[in-house]
């Protein structure tokens, strides 16, 4: 992950695409890691002042967005081939609305040996529906909502890593 992550550092600032910078990891994964190696990596680029940005997926679980309007769900993008397998990737615009939040995690949130990644998928969403308010609100205690209850009760043996982006409502 060390390399994956320095290299994806020195791709960005060459092209910041986010399909740009997968392809190139790609090449690198191919050169470097043997052929039954693979590594899944979401990337985003995003502007803090509008919420626009460019997003692409190399075989990362999707992105969970949750809106004080519409209930918490997945996103339906398909999130192409982990790196490893190389393939055309593909990038998406997408927007932040204003109030709204998207979480980014690795797998080892809402898989594990007792729980399979479609189960994971719908507790992960039924878990963020029952986030109240002023927690959606902080990213900082999103998380921990998010974590605490997805962990609870499971043995954790893998990793977990959640990111949440939460863009706040502009001032009046």
């Amino acid at each position: 992950m060390g390399r994956v992550r320095n290299a994806l550092r020195a791709l960005a600032l060459n092209d910041p695409r986010p399909a740009a910078v997968l392809a190139g990891l790609d090449r690198l994964f191919s050169a470097t890691e043997d052929e039954e190696q693979f590594t899944t990596v979401a990337y985003a680029v995003i502007d803090p002042e509008t919420g626009h940005g460019a997003f692409s997926n190399a075989g990362h679980p999707p992105p969970l967005l949750i809106s004080p309007d519409t209930p918490a769900r997945v996103s339906t993008r398909e999130p192409g081939t982990p790196l490893g397998w190389p393939s055309q990737r593909q990038q998406t615009s997408f927007s932040i609305e204003t109030g709204n939040t998207v979480v980014f995690y690795s797998d080892g949130l809402v898989e594990n040996r007792r729980r399979g990644v479609d189960a994971g998928l719908e507790e992960l969403v039924a878990v963020a529906a029952d986030a109240p308010p002023e927690v959606v609100g902080d990213p900082e205690r999103l998380v921990d909502f998010l974590v605490d209850r997805m962990l609870a009760g499971y043995e954790q043996v893998d990793d977990v890593t959640v990111l949440a982006l939460h863009v706040p409502p502009k001032p009046a």
